[in-house]
Parts: structure tokens; C-alpha cells; sequence
């Protein structure tokens, strides 16, 4: 967990110009959204753009609420991170295989191949006239 903070507090700056740029895409299609609700002439219309309006008032109150809570752990949480806490980065990965030893098995052998039985003849009597 303390490597996932100290990475937003040190990729904040980049997070913060992607959430601008998604914002400034949401109030684009909030304006356009806007544009058409006003011009709508049929109900359908209408009502199709006022959902495209609040999805894009909705998306913008949620990458507000993402930028505030970058904000909060960039500013606030990560300087209370103890020193100690702060490790040299590593190159171990994340997930360790753990050693495998071979152990023998209770496979049983396979059976001694045998030869195909011939298939019974039978012998039925000729129908009378």
C-alpha cells in the first residue's frame, strides 16, 4: 500500500494534466449535449440529450472527486509516510514463484496392449418358402 501512495505522489503532476484533459473533454460533450437539448424538436430527442447532459455532469463530478482524493494522498497522506516505511525501489518482481521439488507419483503403468477379439459369427437358418 505504501507503494501505490508514494506512486501517485510522484506521477501527481501527470495525473492531475489527465484529469484536466478529461474534464475538459466532459465539458465539451456537456456543451454539445446543452446545444442539442436546446434545439430538440421531438420528445425522443429531448429526452436523449438530457441524459447525454447529466452522464457528462456526472462523469465531471467524478474526476473531481478522483482529482480531490490524488490531491488528499499526494499532500496529506504521503508525507506522514515514516522514513522507514520509504524503501529503495527493488527489482524483485511482485509475484515469486515458490520452488517446486519433484516428487514421485502413484502413477499406475498402462495396461499391456492385447489383441482385438474376433467378433462372433452368427449363424441364422434360411427362412422357408
Amino acid at each position: 500500500m505504501v507503494d501505490v501512495v508514494l506512486a501517485i505522489q510522484s506521477h501527481a503532476g501527470w495525473l492531475y494534466v489527465l484529469l484536466a484533459v478529461l474534464v475538459l473533454r466532459e465539458i465539451a460533450a456537456f456543451r454539445h449535449a446543452s446545444r442539442d437539448r436546446a434545439t430538440a424538436l421531438f420528445g425522443l430527442e429531448h429526452e436523449a440529450a438530457t441524459g447525454r447532459l447529466i452522464r457528462s455532469a456526472v462523469t465531471m463530478l467524478l474526476l473531481g472527486t478522483i482529482g480531490v482524493g490524488i490531491f488528499m494522498v499526494a499532500r496529506v497522506v504521503a508525507p506522514t509516510i515514516p522514513e522507514l516505511a520509504r524503501r529503495a525501489p527493488s527489482r524483485a518482481p511482485l509475484i515469486v514463484t515458490p520452488p517446486t521439488a519433484a516428487i514421485a507419483t502413484d502413477t499406475p503403468t498402462p495396461l499391456p496392449a492385447t489383441a482385438t477379439r474376433p467378433l462372433p459369427l452368427i449363424v441364422t437358418a434360411t427362412p422357408a418358402p
